[in-house]
C-alpha cells in the first residue's frame, strides 16, 4: 500500500470533513444570523416549464428549480426539476427554524455546495465516550433543493482522536423536522420541543449501537469479508468474451468497446482491491495503537470511515465523504459492521 494514500495520513492534524467545505464559527451565532453572515440567504425559486410545440407554449405541469444571481455567481443555476406542488423552503427559513436547536447545542458550520443547492448547518452536541474511546457529537442539516431529496437531521459523531466522521446510516438517527408554517404559539412551541427531543432520542439510539460495536469481537476473516463487501469487484462486462479477438474479428468499432470495456474493468478491480487492503492496514493499526479496542466491529467500520475521510485523490473527496460514493462507504461499513454483533464467531 503506498504511503501517500493510507501512510502518514492516518496521524496528524485533522479537522471533520466539513472544515474543509464550510464556514466554521468561532463563537455561537443564532443560524438566523449566520445564514446572512456568510451569504447563504440568496434565493431558489419554481419557474414553470412549458413545451414549444409550433410556436405555442404548452404548460407540461412541471416546474425548474433555479438559484437567483448572486454577487459572486451573477447568472441563473439550474437545481433540478420537479412537479408543480413541489415547495422550496429558503435558507433563511430553515436558519429560522434551526434557532431553537442551536440555543442548546451551538452551531458549529455552515456551508453550500453545488452553487447553493445542498446547504449544511453542525451543531455540535458534545462528547461522549464508547468504551473509553471518545467522540464528539455533531446534529447536520441537510437541505438538497433538486426536487426530490428530502430535508434531513442527522447525527454524525466524529471520532476525536482521528477526526473520523462516523457518518452511520441510522435510520433512527434521522430526526423528521418541520419545514412549514404552523400557526399558534402553542403549535410552534410544540413543533420546536418535539424536535430537540427527538434529536436527543437520535444522541441515546446511535450512541448503544456504537457500544455494542465496541464490545463484540470478530475474527480476521469477518473484517476482510467487511471489506470485500464495502468495496465489491465490478461484474464481468458481457463482451469480457470478445477480449482475445482482433479487430479483424470484430471491426474497429466493436474492438474499441470491448477495449474500453475490459479496461474499466481491469481499472475498477485493482481500485477495489487496493482500498481492500488499505481498508485492512488501518484496521491492523488501530489494533495495535488502542488494544482495549482491538479485533472489534468498531475498529473494522473506523477503518473504513479514515479510508474514506482522508484517502488521496477523486474529485471533490471532502463533499463525497459527507454525501457521496465515500459516504455510501461507511453507510455500508456500519451496516455490515452491526450485522456482525449478531453473528457467532
Amino acid at each position: 500500500m503506498s504511503d501517500n494514500i493510507f501512510g502518514e495520513r492516518f496521524y496528524g492534524t485533522r479537522k471533520p470533513a466539513w472544515h474543509m467545505i464550510g464556514q466554521v464559527f468561532q463563537k455561537a451565532l443564532k443560524p438566523s444570523v449566520a445564514v446572512k453572515k456568510i451569504g447563504m440567504d440568496y434565493t431558489v425559486d419554481k419557474y414553470p416549464m412549458v413545451a414549444l410545440v409550433d410556436k405555442q407554449q404548452i404548460d407540461t405541469g412541471k416546474i425548474c428549480i433555479m438559484r437567483s444571481p448572486t454577487a459572486d455567481d451573477p447568472v441563473y443555476q439550474v437545481f433540478g426539476f420537479a412537479g408543480g406542488k413541489y415547495e422550496i423552503t429558503q435558507n433563511v427559513d430553515l436558519a429560522r427554524i434551526m434557532n431553537p436547536l442551536a440555543e442548546v447545542w451551538p452551531l458549529e458550520t455552515m456551508g453550500a455546495i453545488n452553487n447553493g443547492k445542498t446547504v449544511f448547518m453542525t451543531f455540535n452536541t458534545g462528547g461522549v465516550e464508547i468504551e473509553g474511546d471518545p467522540i464528539n457529537g455533531y446534529f447536520m442539516l441537510v437541505d438538497v433543493k433538486d426536487g426530490g431529496t428530502s430535508t434531513k437531521l442527522v447525527y454524525t459523531p466524529v471520532r476525536v482522536v482521528c477526526q473520523n466522521t462516523l457518518i452511520s446510516g441510522l435510520r433512527q438517527a434521522t430526526v423528521s423536522i418541520s419545514i412549514q408554517h404552523t400557526p399558534g404559539a402553542q403549535a410552534q412551541l410544540e413543533a420546536r420541543v418535539n424536535l430537540i427531543a427527538k434529536a436527543r432520542e437520535a444522541i441515546d439510539e446511535t450512541t448503544a449501537v456504537f457500544r455494542k460495536l465496541a464490545t463484540a469481537r470478530i475474527t480476521p476473516n469477518q473484517a476482510e469479508l467487511m471489506f470485500d463487501n464495502v468495496y465489491p469487484l465490478p461484474r464481468l462486462p458481457e463482451d469480457a468474451a470478445l477480449e482475445n479477438y482482433s479487430v479483424e474479428d470484430l471491426g474497429a468499432l466493436l474492438f474499441k468497446g470491448v477495449k474500453d470495456s475490459m479496461y474499466d474493468y481491469n481499472y475498477y478491480t485493482e481500485r477495489a482491491k487496493t482500498l481492500r487492503a488499505g481498508a485492512m492496514t488501518l484496521y491492523e493499526k488501530l489494533n495495535d495503537e488502542y488494544p482495549a479496542l482491538a479485533s472489534t466491529p468498531w475498529h473494522a467500520y473506523n477503518a473504513v470511515v479514515e479510508s474514506a475521510d482522508f484517502r488521496d485523490g477523486g474529485k471533490a473527496p471532502e463533499f463525497s465523504a459527507l454525501f457521496g460514493p465515500r459516504a455510501k462507504e461507511k453507510k455500508d461499513a456500519f451496516e455490515y459492521a452491526v450485522a456482525l454483533t449478531g453473528k457467532k464467531r
